[in-house]
């Protein structure tokens, strides 16, 4: 084999092993993606609270999954503020929990995953 026909299997070898290594990295063994750890419940109502105080309350502004909005009252004046799920996640559940939905019609479908 000549120098060039050596050159394109040993990259060959390196692709295939480098490509077996993502795999094996990201799946569970089997070559399917690892499945994603359902933690629990996103809890809007004490991230609202945690946030801006014990006064601050969840509120739906909307009929979808994103129409999530804290209450905050600053100077006398009522304010709708912008919840962060994966904050919420992260505050109830712990590092690397981020929030999820898979209904975005449906705004009591988050949840927290890992």
């Amino acid at each position: 084999m000549n120098r060039t026909g050596r050159s394109v299997l040993a990259l060959t070898i390196g692709f295939t092993a480098a490509g077996a290594a993502i795999v094996a990295a990201t799946t569970d063994g089997d070559g399917r993606p690892d499945p994603i750890a359902e933690i629990g419940e996103v809890d809007v109502f004490a991230h609202c609270q945690e946030r801006f105080g014990a006064q601050s309350q969840a509120m739906l502004v909307g009929t979808d999954a994103f129409s999530w909005r804290c209450t905050n009252e600053a100077n006398g004046l009522f304010q709708l503020e912008d919840v962060d799920l994966d904050a919420a996640c992260a505050q109830r559940h712990g590092e690397g929990v981020v929030a999820t939905t898979d209904d975005p019609d449906d705004p009591y479908s988050w949840v927290c995953v890992k």
